[in-house]
């Protein structure tokens, strides 16, 4: 997602989640929000780790299919964080939104992963 500022890892195994400008005043994440995004990178760890035991290539088209599934899980697991929409265009409905909106490009994106906005 790109509210998520991703910085250097110690290891190759850890993901490390900057949250320090992702609440506050200015910005409408809240906890649920932030449990879903750190929801979404645990996905990633597994399919990562999984692939690994494989033996297989973590390319461009993995990539994508991660995102698709840590996307999937956000949407599955809104109701249980309490992300739901009772007003058009809240905090909820925004959330939602922008991360329908990205599965969406993952969907394109994990069938063409040279396409100019996948890379």
């Amino acid at each position: 997602m790109a509210a998520v500022a991703q910085s250097a890892r110690p290891d190759p195994d850890t993901i490390l989640v900057n949250v320090d400008m992702l609440t506050g005043p200015d910005n409408l994440l809240e906890a649920r929000h932030l449990a879903s995004i750190v929801g979404h990178e645990i996905v990633h760890v597994y399919d990562i780790n999984y692939r690994k035991q494989l033996g297989l290539a973590i390319d461009n088209r993995f990539r994508w299919q991660s995102e698709i599934n840590a996307t999937t899980w956000q949407v599955n697991h809104f109701a249980k964080l309490g992300i739901v929409s009772k007003e058009p265009f809240d905090s909820n409905y925004q959330f939602r939104r922008a991360v329908e909106q990205y599965r969406m490009k993952a969907m394109h994106c994990s069938m063409n992963p040279t396409a100019g906005d996948c890379l």
